[in-house]
Order: C-alpha cells, then sequence, then structure tokens
C-alpha cells in the first residue's frame, strides 16, 4: 500500500497540522474570506499553540458582526472533516466552502450563544384593589380545558 506523505488537500507539503490547517491554499480560502483586519497580520505568521491559542481567545468580531473566535472553531472543524472525507472516504471536493462556515458559526452564535443568555426577570405584584367611590369593578377570569360549552362566574358586593 503506498501512503502519501503530502497535504491530501492540496498534495504541495508534508501533511502536518498548520500547514494542513493554516498554510495550505484549500484552507487559506478559508481564512482569506473572513479574518478580521485586527489579526490578519499575526494569523499566518506563530506556532500552531500560538495560532491556537490567539484565534480561540480573540474578542474580535468579523464584519459580520459574528465574534471571529466562534468562526475559528468552525472554520477548523470544517477543514478537518473535508481533510477526513479526502482521506478516509476517497472524496475530493475541489475546494471548501467557505459561505458553509459562515454559516454554521453564525447559526451557533445567534442560537447557541445568544439564546442562552440569562434572562432578567420582571417580578409584577398582582393583587385585587378596591374601585374609586360611585365606581362598579368586575373582573373576570376563565379556563378551560378541552370543555368549551361552559362557563362561571361570581359577582361580589362590597
Amino acid at each position: 500500500m503506498n501512503i502519501s506523505h503530502l497535504c491530501p488537500l492540496c498534495n504541495n507539503e508534508a501533511e502536518s497540522i498548520i500547514p494542513m490547517l493554516r498554510d495550505c491554499p484549500l484552507a487559506r480560502q478559508v481564512w482569506d474570506s473572513h479574518i478580521p483586519p485586527s489579526i490578519l497580520n499575526s494569523f499566518y505568521g506563530s506556532s500552531l499553540v500560538n495560532w491556537l491559542c490567539t484565534n480561540c481567545n480573540s474578542n474580535a468580531c468579523s464584519h459580520l458582526g459574528i465574534f471571529w473566535n466562534i468562526i475559528f472553531f468552525f472554520g477548523v472543524w470544517s477543514i478537518w472533516l473535508h481533510r477526513n472525507k479526502v482521506v478516509f472516504k476517497g472524496n475530493n471536493p475541489p475546494k471548501l466552502n467557505s459561505y458553509e462556515v459562515i454559516t454554521k458559526a453564525a447559526e451557533f452564535s445567534f442560537l447557541g450563544v445568544n439564546g442562552r443568555k440569562a434572562r432578567v426577570k420582571t417580578i409584577i405584584q398582582v393583587g385585587w384593589t378596591l374601585p374609586p367611590v360611585q365606581w362598579v369593578k368586575l373582573n373576570s377570569d376563565g379556563s378551560s380545558m378541552g370543555n368549551l360549552g361552559r362557563a362561571g362566574g361570581a359577582l361580589f358586593s362590597f
């Protein structure tokens, strides 16, 4: 069995993590579309550990209003899944879909992250008050569980 040691995505460099996830031309298609300007200068020059730490802890926002660290997570994940499809299933799509990365990141950001924010509870005191003099107050309330034909009520005089 002949196993290539070249990157399965581009066949340009020996396969290792940083070239495959960051420097491979197919990976760069994903990153170059979405890197915030504040990160661009340092994105391609750091070691694996620094690259992961810097981008995972980044508070920068993309031009779409999505935090960069969320886009980064989905970018790395998508590149890795793409690589595994090529290696293990023989699939060889011509390029990664950067739109799909943004779609997944946006869905997670707006539904997953924002949907779990603590909601502020508002306590409303509810009670009955006597109406002003020479006024009549008629309160009503109702409930039904499958029987919409009957109703009841009460009238009180004070």
